[in-house]
């Protein structure tokens, strides 16, 4: 079943917030968003404590093992059967000045050798601490890059709907452009044919040559043919204007010339500074080179050794009842420290340093050219957005002066003191100054949203740009 036909009227800025609001592109920004937004709250889970069960149900063995006599002072060795279960409790938090990672530990462990009655081992309560001695603490760098990325993501996501805007200002001064043609072509199929009659009149009394009556009837062909093609056209523009905003195929959209501009100029300096100290461009430099150095920290102190330190204190009972197990409760200590230090590597881990440290290097290096590119990106856009209104202003004259011109051209021809020639001169006159008019304001409106999209800045309003992120997350 077909869709019934709408009109639309729409004027840019009812373009954009439609755009904003119903667009694939939107949608599509709000999910990465919404990604971006998980992972940082997965990240910040890591850093609250996390209760976890640890369970083995059936630890069967059997074979032979070495156990202490202490009567005789030796070691024995007998064959060993034995069922074992056992299930804990585990309370573990991340301790980021450190980076170690202390747990609270209670469980219980049944034990059945058939060879005494079966024993249950309860470990009341233990503190365990673990920490790595290399000097390279990963929760430290997760701190500081973490929330930047998040912070850089919000960022983004105001970029991405000032580039849905670009993209609706692009498709709507598009379908302009060619409702203008076709309105352009309306009328000069009318006027061609009109001069055609006149034309053929005109000739049977010897007032023009047959080659400009030829010319005439040429014109009504070609103003036809045009007319076609920017029939077609229309179409082909709406229906991507329709297809960007989301909307029914059969809705007739027209759009409205967005003539009033504004007559702000904006300082360079103030939209460089706005520019670095808001675009999610430069915070991204800013996370790649935190990561270069926290990869180079990494390298270094896996280089030198690797060591850990567990460390251990608890209560625990044995009873072959599971009740009394927890009575009569004795210390249960342990410490340990494990490390592994490359002797002969032949310059594997040399060369892994050598390799970070380039790394970081080069990051500094593009870091330092990236900036100096987007500060140029900015300054220029700023200067051409500041020329741009008097270019507005110069086009809009003169497409006042030609359509004027062409009026009077056609008067004139019409009274037989204009040749054909001239006349088509100041038809082309006038399309052109049409099409430079509405050229220069879709530029005027583009250098505008892109300025905002560089330093995520409203020059009109003097604020930054910004999002009600919470809204969005409960959409």
């Amino acid at each position: 079943m077909l869709s019934a036909q709408q009109d639309m009227t729409l004027t840019m800025e009812e373009c954009i917030k439609m755009a904003s609001q119903q667009s694939l592109d939107a949608f599509l920004a709000k999910n990465t968003y919404l990604e971006s937004y998980w992972d940082y709250r997965s990240y910040k889970a890591t850093r609250l404590p996390s209760l976890e069960l640890a369970s083995s149900p059936i630890i069967y063995r059997n074979g032979f093992e070495q156990n202490w006599n202490s009567t005789e002072n030796i070691y024995e060795t007998s064959s060993s059967e034995s069922l074992t279960s056992r299930a804990e409790l585990q309370l573990n938090q991340q301790v980021n000045f450190t980076g170690g990672t202390i747990s609270l530990i209670t469980g219980t462990e049944f034990l059945d050798n058939y060879v005494k009655e079966p024993q249950f081992t309860s470990d009341v309560v233990s503190i365990n601490y673990s920490q790595d001695l290399n000097g390279y603490n990963a929760f430290r760098w997760e701190a500081k890059i973490n929330p930047l990325e998040f912070e850089k993501a919000k960022k983004a996501y105001i970029e991405e709907r000032e580039s849905i805007a670009l993209d609706a200002i692009d498709k709507f001064f598009s379908l302009i452009q060619a409702q203008i043609t076709l309105d352009i072509s309306k009328r000069n199929y009318a006027n061609a044919e009109e001069l055609y009659k006149i034309g053929k009149g005109r000739f049977e009394v010897g007032t023009i040559t047959q080659d400009e009556l030829l010319t005439l009837e040429l014109d009504v062909y070609n103003s036809q043919l045009a007319k076609v093609k920017a029939e077609q056209s229309l179409i082909r523009r709406r229906t991507s204007l329709n297809i960007f905003l989301n909307i029914d195929k059969n809705t007739i959209i027209n759009c409205i010339i967005p003539e009033d501009i504004f007559t702000i100029e904006i300082p360079v300096s103030e939209a460089i500074d706005k520019a670095m100290s808001n675009s999610s461009t430069v915070q991204g430099l800013d996370i790649n080179l935190l990561k270069s150095e926290q990869n180079l920290k990494n390298v270094k102190a896996t280089n030198r050794f690797s060591s850990t330190l567990n460390l251990s204190y608890g209560l625990n009972g044995n009873n072959e009842e599971f009740v009394e197990s927890y009575d009569n409760l004795g210390d249960k200590q342990s410490a340990r420290v494990t490390f592994n230090i490359p002797i002969i590597d032949w310059g594997k881990g040399k060369g892994k340093v050598s390799v970070a440290q380039a790394k970081l290097d080069a990051q500094k290096i593009s870091k330092q050219k990236a900036l100096i590119q987007f500060e140029e990106n900015v300054s220029n856009t700023t200067l051409e957005f500041n020329l741009q209104k008097m270019q507005v202003e110069n086009s809009a004259k003169a497409d006042t002066i030609a359509l004027k011109g062409y009026d009077i051209s056609y008067e004139i021809f019409k009274l037989g003191k204009l040749d054909v020639i001239k006349l088509n001169q100041a038809r082309n006159n006038q399309v052109k100054a049409r099409e430079d008019y509405i050229s220069s304001l879709k530029s005027f409106w583009t250098y505008w949203y892109t300025i905002r999209q560089l330093t995520l800045h409203d020059f009109e309003n003097n604020t930054d740009l910004s999002e009600d992120f919470d809204a969005l997350i409960n959409q």
